[in-house]
């Protein structure tokens, strides 16, 4: 049996090694939560490099476009939301059965301004996995869109969920439910 691996599958297994084992020294790996723990940091360089060296490695890798998307809307940088639009669109070709890219193109339409057409991706995204956050988008969506009985009870679900919603998300829960009844 004789095995040949090209040139390029070197290079890429070459790479994909120095990530390997640069996760182990101080270089974030793949991992969305990990992603997200810097993003919380504010270290937004160190998020932007880890992911374009994931992207790099695996391009389809929907944990790194999710969170370049998720990256894009905690800067705030609101003419980069098409952007966020774009890569979620294309991270639901990738991975279509990803709640967390659904749900990130609802919220990167949400910050357009788009409610009415986050409701699908919101409601795709609540299809596949039920969270807390899911539940709060779409109260919000609902509430932007009229729908008064939809969007307190997308709220209700929220609050009751388990996990919980963060504390800042929890407190704008419920000052919405309050002003909706």
């Amino acid at each position: 049996m004789r095995i040949f691996f090209s040139p390029q599958s070197i290079m890429s297994r070459t790479v994909m090694l120095g990530l390997v084992l640069a996760s182990g020294f101080g270089m974030p790996s793949a991992n969305g939560h990990e992603y997200n723990a810097l993003i919380k940091a504010k270290k937004f360089a160190e998020v932007e490099r880890a992911i374009s060296a994931r992207l790099a490695v695996d391009a389809n890798n929907a944990d790194a476009l999710i969170a370049k998307t998720d990256l894009i809307l905690a800067e705030a940088k609101s003419g980069r939301l098409e952007e966020a639009e774009k890569v979620l669109r294309e991270a639901i070709l990738r991975a279509p059965d990803s709640a967390a890219a659904y749900l990130g193109l609802g919220k990167a339409l949400q910050e357009q301004g788009k409610h009415k057409d986050a409701l699908p991706h919101l409601e795709k995204s609540l299809s596949i996995d039920a969270s807390a956050a899911v539940f709060y988008r779409l109260g919000k969506a609902w509430q932007a869109s009229g729908d008064k009985a939809k969007s307190i009870f997308f709220f209700e679900r929220a609050l009751a969920f388990t996990p919980e919603l963060g504390k800042k998300t929890r407190a704008d829960a419920q000052e919405q439910l309050m002003a909706l009844k």
